[in-house]
């Protein structure tokens, strides 16, 4: 078994109002990876998500704020955005995910 820690991916998230930064995250691994177990229909379920991370950080705070994150978030993390109360995500990368068109809430989906 390997002891270090898979990413295939690494995304980092900013959640900010205004000039303040209020959350932030990276992706992150929560157990070591053997490079198979961790792995499910080629994703990695091991991660916790960049967005996710920032949103635990920001809490109340993200209410009203807007997000930047390297990718698009997935539909598992926009709908915690949505939830959260976000009004505005700035992402670089588009990801494909089917699904992301059903979880659009009241945010604006923007790419930078």
């Amino acid at each position: 078994m390997r002891t270090d820690y898979c990413q295939k991916l690494k995304v980092k998230a900013v959640i900010y109002r205004g000039n303040r930064i209020v959350g932030a995250g990276t992706n992150r691994p929560i157990n070591p990876c053997d490079g198979v177990q961790c792995h499910h229909d080629g994703h990695c379920i091991n991660t916790v998500h960049a967005e996710a991370a920032a949103l635990m950080e920001a809490g109340e705070k993200a209410q009203g704020a807007y997000m930047r994150v390297t990718h698009e978030p997935c539909h598992q993390c926009r709908k915690m955005i949505i939830a959260a109360g976000i009004k505005r995500v700035y992402f670089e990368h588009k990801k494909h995910d089917s699904l992301n068109e059903l979880y659009k809430g009241d945010v604006e989906w923007l790419t930078s």
